[in-house]
């Protein structure tokens, strides 16, 4: 084929495009600014109007026929001529210049780097449509153009305030819209985002970062870093904002979700007293999966990397989780209490709040404890508890506990009201205990003076 040459064609003072070695170039002011890799389609705003499920060529391309060209690598390969190329990609630049820079008409990729540059370089109309096309495109809700928008740091160039407007006039999408599927759209190696960007990406109805990162989960690698490094940034530049979506995210999460995000040491910000509230009084799926997980090792293990991580922290035993213990002890049910002994709450106790539990006609905590040990012990009447576990080992230690932080005397008591059968059994649990030798002889010889 004959190589056509000296094909030129002026969009406007700026702009114009010449054809050069079958490519078409796009010069900007008389420099070269780069080639057109991609000719889709010849498009208008009108055009566009009439077709209800297409808004721009971006999503043209997802959907329509590629039949005059094909991607090899990095490079189109054109069906059609170079010369009827050349004049397809004039006549859509044209058209975008005629219809005010409408980054509809032109794949963003081309669409947006173009504008910025006309902007930069004096042309009045890019430099009042730059941002107004930014905030446009991403009302679209294409999820593709947003995600090409952030990748390529054009958030920067919006206030927070423009932001919020733009995130406020997006639709609301169900619940369980996130599919997790708008990660494939990062590269391997994320970008760094700034305080701005990270918000709109968590509050994306649709994009949810947070909840896409607590679902992708244990990815690994330089993603799983990128992954800190968003939530560490977060943290740095606005800390109260992270902390009330995290508590946001823990009402309504499952366990799954939690344990990613434990994994990435997200819970550090979030204080043992707002986690205990919330899994108690908010999130009673969250609660049931945590009532039902004994057995499971992943979760099991994942649990105890938990309890001991929120038992060094200061607010430990503090009197806020204590009054909040003590009010659950008085009206929970067998399952509440089994979740309250899960986390160390009863240890955590103050010497005078757990006075108050054993005393307490209202609560009596003695007494719940030995129901608990007994319905172990004839065959699991809780949920999800086998009498080998460490759960049964905690009932144990939470009755050593009481018995040498309080009078002695007035725990023999107490168990001298305890049935018969209730007796049998804490002894058997004791003589079960000691074969097993998962607890120190020397505290079983204390417990054994309870119930002589």
């Amino acid at each position: 084929m004959m190589e056509i040459k000296n094909l030129e064609f002026k969009i406007n003072n700026y702009l114009t495009l010449k054809l050069e070695n079958d490519n078409t170039i796009i010069y900007i002011l008389g420099v070269k600014y780069r080639q057109c890799k991609s000719l889709l389609l010849e498009t208008t705003t009108e055009k566009l109007k009439t077709d209800k499920n297409i808004d721009s060529i971006d999503e043209a391309a997802e959907i329509l026929d590629k039949s005059i060209g094909y991607w090899q690598g990095d490079h189109f390969i054109y069906k059609i001529p170079p010369e009827t190329e050349f004049w397809g990609h004039c006549s859509n630049i044209q058209v975008w210049y005629e219809q005010d820079y409408d980054t509809r008409l032109l794949h963003s990729n081309l669409a947006f780097p173009l504008l910025k540059e006309l902007s930069d370089i004096g042309d009045t109309l890019a430099k009042r449509k730059f941002k107004e096309e930014i905030a446009l495109r991403l009302e679209s809700g294409f999820i593709p153009t947003t995600m090409f928008l952030v990748l390529n740091g054009y958030l920067r160039y919006l206030s927070r305030e423009e932001i919020k407007t733009i995130l406020e006039s997006l639709p609301t999408f169900p619940p369980n819209s996130h599919t997790g599927k708008v990660f494939q759209l990062f590269p391997d190696e994320p970008p760094y985002f700034d305080e701005n960007e990270l918000y709109f990406l968590m509050e994306h109805p649709v994009i949810r970062l947070l909840e896409g990162i607590a679902e992708t989960g244990d990815v690994g690698g330089d993603f799983e870093e990128w992954m800190r490094l968003c939530l560490s940034t977060l943290l740095e530049k606005c800390p109260t904002y992270l902390k009330e979506r995290l508590l946001m995210f823990l009402g309504k999460c499952r366990i799954r979700d939690f344990t990613h995000l434990f994994n990435l040491g997200i819970m550090e910000y979030v204080s043992f007293e707002q986690f205990i509230s919330i899994l108690l009084f908010k999130n009673t799926e969250l609660y049931e999966d945590f009532i039902q997980i004994d057995g499971d090792y992943v979760y099991g293990r994942i649990l105890n990397e938990f309890r001991e991580f929120f038992y060094t922290m200061e607010d430990r035993g503090s009197e806020a989780i204590d009054r909040r213990v003590i009010e659950i002890l008085e009206s929970a049910s067998i399952e509440d209490i089994k979740l309250i002994i899960m986390f160390y709450l009863i240890e955590g106790l103050s010497l005078e709040n757990l006075t108050f539990c054993v005393m307490s006609p209202k609560i009596r905590l003695i007494d719940k404890i030995l129901s608990f040990i007994k319905g172990l012990n004839e065959g699991g009447a809780v949920r999800g508890v086998n009498p080998e576990t460490w759960f049964f080992i905690r009932l144990i230690n939470i009755i050593y506990l009481i018995t040498t932080n309080l009078d002695k005397d007035l725990l023999i008591s107490s168990f001298r009201q305890q049935s018969k059968k209730t007796m049998v059994s804490f002894r058997q649990s004791l003589n079960n205990i000691e074969k097993s030798e998962l607890y120190p002889a020397a505290k079983i010889d204390i417990l054994r003076q309870l119930v002589v």
